[in-house]
């Protein structure tokens, strides 16, 4: 799949930004559709807002509590936004695929991206640079999904072949795994499309393309509980908690 991905990006040759080249502005909402959405409905057909500079299509976005907003492409890169601007306040170069990137959920001045060169990096916005990363180890080391757990004491990141790994989020030392996988191991070695903690619980969930949600307990990294979805071979499947 990664591999079609970036023929379909060589295709295009299209090159990575940097934040030189950058003239960024908002664009005009699309038309609204003909038959508009009623009163009763949960959103606007018009967008509050709409932003342009990536050369390629979106992989993630993540939101931070201050309004800002993290987007990830297969351009290479991390644009930095907020709602009330109409420009890229920031650009971060990355030498491959952006696949992940959340905000630390205590201080937003910090962000950790996924990449499928198998490196995860937390990043330091107003210095605009690394501050500490890592790399996934074993065969495959493309990093497919990235979250933060236990309110920012540990990274978590999950691989192609299905394993979460989890690093100590101040130095990104690696801390434990938990390798995804049915009971039975039939269903080993899917990758991980989502990984979400549970507010306020040593739990998190985490979700595979197997179609599987599984909730773990982290104290002692048992399987609590497993939900199954309807079978989907191309579409990602992510969970959330309300």
């Amino acid at each position: 799949m990664f591999q079609d991905m970036r023929t379909k990006y060589n295709a295009e040759q299209k090159s990575s930004p940097t934040p030189s080249q950058e003239s960024l502005a908002s664009l005009a909402p699309p038309p609204s559709p003909e038959h508009p959405l009623g009163p009763a409905a949960p959103f606007c057909p018009k967008p509050f807002c709409v932003y342009a500079g990536h050369t390629s299509d979106l992989l993630d976005i993540s939101w931070s509590k201050n309004y800002f907003v993290l987007s990830s492409s297969m351009d290479k890169t991390v644009r930095l936004w907020h709602i009330s601007r109409g420009e890229c306040l920031c650009c971060f170069q990355h030498i491959d695929f952006v696949t992940a990137i959340v905000f630390h959920p205590r201080d937003d001045r910090y962000f950790l991206s996924g990449s499928l060169d198998g490196k995860l990096r937390l990043w330091n916005i107003p210095d605009k640079k690394v501050a500490v990363w890592n790399e996934v180890d074993g065969k495959t080391k493309l990093i497919t999904a990235a979250n933060f757990c236990q309110n920012g004491k540990f990274a978590v990141v999950g691989t192609y072949d299905g394993r979460c790994i989890f690093y100590t989020t101040h130095q990104l030392k690696y801390h434990t795994q938990i390798d995804v996988r049915s009971t039975r191991g039939k269903n080993c070695g899917r990758k991980i499309s989502g990984i979400e903690p549970m507010p306020n619980d040593d739990k998190i969930l985490v979700t595979s393309n197997d179609s599987r949600i599984r909730l773990y307990d982290l104290r002692d990294l048992n399987l609590s509980c497993k939900y199954k979805a309807r079978s989907r071979r191309r579409s990602r499947t992510t969970a959330s908690t309300s």
